[in-house]
């Protein structure tokens, strides 16, 4: 079975939804094979906690996000 876990994730806009689903069609297509989670958006994972501290790290998100305003991040390239 799979390890269960949370992770904090960083949401991208449409626009960077859409470029990088032409990119990752483009990999496909030159052989390139990787294994994503199904039905989960392009994002960066920042962290991950444990199942068994949700309640604490919902508060704690909460109470951040509402410091911050969306931020906008530029990516130029990928490397491997």
């Amino acid at each position: 079975m799979t390890e269960k876990f949370l992770t904090l994730m960083a949401d991208l806009d449409d626009v960077s939804q859409k470029r990088l689903s032409e990119w990752y069609g483009t990999l496909k297509k030159t052989g390139f094979i990787g294994t994503q989670t199904p039905g989960l958006p392009y994002h960066i994972s920042i962290v991950t906690f444990p199942l068994e501290q949700e309640e604490e790290i919902v508060g704690l998100m909460k109470k951040a996000a509402g410091g911050f305003s969306i931020i906008p991040v530029h990516i130029s390239h990928m490397s491997g």
